[in-house]
């Protein structure tokens, strides 16, 4: 009798088959969910890079970036660099950077710096191209030029330049064009350049741009530090002087606006400072004369807290050496106050640290500065620390993950002071935790743990204990910079060297180096509704400025990318602009390759086909045992 041995060969055939394609089915399912999946990652990773809208991040500039957590003590010594781009003129500030701006060439990050010159420069942040530049005129320029960093609107619509010709001018973000109306380009000194200039960074808060203004390297002139307050929504304008602080307008040389008093000029890195909990504004102002202590309107050599639209003058601290301070050309604001976080445990919850030319470092209770309550008196610090030399770099604080309040102060001889807050029995004090000599002279950042420097090289320092981590000389990277600081955000570090160039350091494999994509608008916070402004009359401008002259960048088409050698043993010639030494690039990670993926969709197959076999192997065994016993 004839068996049915084909029947069940055919039945374990088919069955493998169904087997093997149900596998190969659900292998391509889950690959494609993963791709989805992958890029939906991607787009959310990109979206989530970080815009850095001020000097030093904010409008109470810490001087942290509490969300980098690309860059880390464990990574940061593999810093390179990914671009660096030539500037038509010096920049003596620091960089701020706007994510998802929608631009003429795409979605892009932009890295934005201010020249000397007054020259607005955006480059993409990734790739170094320049995006637009806007020049507005330099024809005031006296070989000092401004040093100070733009602003960022909160908007994410426009950004804030000062120019030479003594104006805020306002652009278009994603193009440069100057944006003209509401107030802008506003009017900030009547005595552009020659004789008052901004030295200091802008600053936005409270509905308010804040610019302030100083005078130039030798005080020659008959210049009066000051602050403008300009309403974002309205374009009204209102003005503090720190000599003649009755006048409200902006001064000049003769007339009805004329002070007699000079300088007290406002020059410290930040410009103004913003108290987070009250908004009122905190300036620190230059050597001058002071007679507030006796009724009068000067305010040399002091810390002035003024409510956020400059109409009342708040609290104040002025040293009991303000005479010597003044006569010796010792501004106790070359520095603006740090602005530290609440202490909970401390009779003193909200304080500030204010250094000087001085030599001193001063613990300040912010909501009573003096200890004496209320404007125009001198004294009544918390605490004095003396160090090895003048401070003009500004100091940096950041709170470690224990909840521990740090605060960095360099010094004109290259010293690094990291000071501890440490509260006992309600009694706060700064605490030395080190200090170490590091010829560098920069305001210090910190982010995730690592502090940063930038004067004539770029270092990176454990926060916590002062162990270099990484220096910049070992690439060929020389920074020259001057008091400004460098910028860490979404994993890369951007500043200008001095010497007419940007430079973009990263880590390889660790720094996300996509272009954004998905929506433009890296900063979606609206702009606060200011304060009523008090009534002032301002002097008008003699001549309306002319529109700043904008350059748009080529099409992407045809810019190159930034040239990437593989690292350490090749160099790459610098350009012209740069130092002669070496410098050293590192690849760029590459978009990771679907071979592995497609090798498990082939084990899976292989694993299919191979249970089919063993199948049909177990069928055509128990045919042959049947036809045995049979």
């Amino acid at each position: 009798m004839r068996t049915k041995f084909p029947a069940f060969r055919w039945a374990a055939v088919l069955f493998g088959a169904s087997m093997l394609i149900f596998s190969i089915t659900l292998s391509v399912f889950f690959y494609l969910l993963n791709h989805d999946n992958a890029l939906s990652r991607s787009a959310q990773a990109a979206n989530a890079y970080l815009s850095w809208p001020v000097f030093d991040g904010g409008a109470d500039d810490p001087g942290a970036n509490y969300n980098e957590s690309a860059l880390t003590t464990g990574n940061v010594g593999g810093l390179g660099v990914l671009w660096h781009a030539s500037q038509p003129a010096v920049a003596d500030d620091s960089v701020v950077v706007a994510a998802n701006v929608s631009t003429a060439q795409g979605l892009a990050n932009l890295a934005i710096v201010n020249t000397i010159k007054g020259n607005l420069v955006a480059y993409n942040a990734i790739t170094g191209a320049k995006v637009w530049e806007a020049d507005p005129s330099s024809a005031n320029f006296n070989g000092q030029g401004t040093k100070s960093t733009p602003a960022i609107d909160p908007s994410g619509s426009y950004v804030y330049a000062y120019a030479l010709d003594g104006y805020v001018h306002r652009y278009n973000l994603a193009s440069g064009a100057e944006a003209s109306g509401t107030g802008f380009p506003a009017q900030v000194t009547l005595l552009p350049n020659d004789t008052e200039k901004a030295s200091a960074s802008l600053n936005i808060a409270n509905g308010y741009l804040y610019a302030t203004l100083s005078g130039n390297d030798g005080d020659y002139g008959h210049y009066v530090g000051h602050v403008v307050a300009v309403n974002l929504a309205s374009g009204a304008k209102t003005v503090w002087n720190a000599e003649c602080a009755n006048l409200t307008t902006l001064l000049y040389t003769s007339g009805a606006n004329y002070c007699a008093n000079t300088m007290s000029g406002i020059w410290a890195r930040p410009g103004v400072k913003v108290d987070p909990v009250t908004g009122n504004i905190f300036v620190a102002t230059g050597n001058g004369n002071y007679n507030a202590n006796a009724g009068g309107h000067n305010w040399g050599d002091s810390l002035v807290e003024l409510s956020p639209n400059l109409g009342q003058i708040v609290d104040s601290y002025t040293p009991a050496s303000y005479s010597s301070l003044d006569s010796g050309d010792a501004d106790l604001g070359s520095t603006a106050p740090v602005i530290l976080p609440k202490q909970s445990s401390s009779n003193t919850p909200y304080m500030l640290v204010q250094c000087g030319k001085d030599h001193i470092v001063r613990l300040l209770n912010r909501t009573n500065l003096s200890g004496q309550g209320g404007p125009g008196h001198t004294g009544g610090e918390l605490q004095t620390i003396t160090i090895s030399n003048e401070v003009h770099e500004q100091p940096a604080v950041w709170t470690d993950s224990s909840g521990t309040t740090w605060v960095y102060v360099t010094d004109e001889s290259g010293d690094l002071y990291a000071y501890k807050v440490a509260t006992t029995s309600g009694v706060s004090a700064l605490s030395q935790a080190y200090h170490v000599n590091l010829g560098v002279s920069s305001s210090p950042f910190v982010a995730n743990g690592v502090l940063y420097l930038d004067g004539g090289h770029i270092l990176a320092l454990n926060a916590t204990t002062g162990t270099k981590l990484f220096d910049s000389s070992t690439i060929g990277v020389a920074i020259n910079q001057h008091w400004a600081a460098p910028v860490v955000v979404n994993g890369m570090l951007i500043t200008p060297d001095n010497n007419g160039n940007v430079y973009a350091l990263y880590v390889p494999g660790v720094t996300p180096t996509s272009q954004p994509v998905g929506t433009s608008g890296g900063s979606t916070s609206p702009t606060p509704t200011p304060s009523p402004s008090p009534t002032s009359t301002q002097v008008p401008a003699t001549t309306k400025p002319a529109a700043a002259k904008i350059t748009p960048a080529p099409a992407p088409a045809s810019t190159p990318s930034p040239t990437k050698t593989v690292a350490s043993s090749a160099a790459q010639k610098p350009n012209s602009n740069s130092s002669s030494t070496s410098i050293r690039t590192v690849s760029k990670p590459t978009t990771k390759s679907p071979l592995p993926v497609l090798g498990i969709v082939a084990a899976s197959v292989a694993i299919a086909a191979g249970i089919g076999l063993l199948i049909f192997k177990l069928y055509t065994l128990t045919h042959i045992a049947t036809r045995v016993i049979k």
